[in-house]
């Protein structure tokens, strides 16, 4: 629940955890047809494959059933024709940041607007913004700020305290003030343009 797969692998995948783990094991497989098939299409040196979800799911772990857990999805950028795109990382990117870290990476030279990231630019302490139950979250280094109604509501060392049970609000000023300018600044210029209808540019 509350995905179905076909009836025809019914019993083919083996028992999980949780509901979705047999789905997921379909969607694996799925996956890997997929790419079986598409590296034999004469387009596939030529594209660029951007894997992600739009959302998490249920979580066995309980650092996924956190604030910042409930957003946890991979993004995974392929380039079959690129040996050199090969890695992992862990660096603090939102999906916003997948159109500048394509467009950077097709040597993109036009205007554009974008409230993303190239993930591999040289900026330091990348931030991602979510948005749950009416409370803004802004995630920065190895801090989340939490911001509702004006003020901010949480504001915790995720590295240090994973399931976010020690709220340090006041204990660290400095960067506390510095998310809450960022956090304020982007929800300012998102309402605004989208008010002005200038998303785009």
């Amino acid at each position: 629940h509350p995905f179905k797969i076909p009836k025809r692998y019914e019993g083919k995948f083996r028992e999980g955890t949780l509901g979705f783990h047999i789905p997921m094991q379909y969607t694996d497989m799925a996956l890997k047809k997929f790419f079986e098939t598409a590296s034999k299409m004469p387009w596939y040196k030529n594209t660029i494959f951007v894997l992600t979800a739009d959302h998490s799911n249920h979580a066995w772990h309980d650092v996924y059933k956190t604030s910042i857990g409930n957003f946890a999805v991979p993004i995974i950028i392929f380039n079959p024709n690129d040996e050199k795109l090969i890695g992992f990382d862990s660096i603090v990117v939102q999906q916003m940041d997948i159109m500048p870290t394509i467009l950077s990476y097709l040597n993109y030279d036009k205007d554009y607007v974008s409230f993303g990231f190239d993930v591999n630019d040289s900026i330091p302490n990348h931030f991602a913004v979510n948005y749950n139950n009416n409370t803004y979250q802004i995630i920065k280094g190895d801090y989340v700020l939490q911001f509702r109604d004006d003020k901010v509501v949480g504001f915790y060392n995720y590295e240090k305290d994973p399931l976010l049970n020690d709220n340090i609000s006041g204990k660290s000023p400095d960067i506390q003030q510095e998310m809450e300018k960022l956090i304020k600044a982007f929800i300012q210029q998102y309402n605004f343009r989208m008010v002005n209808n200038q998303l785009s540019l």
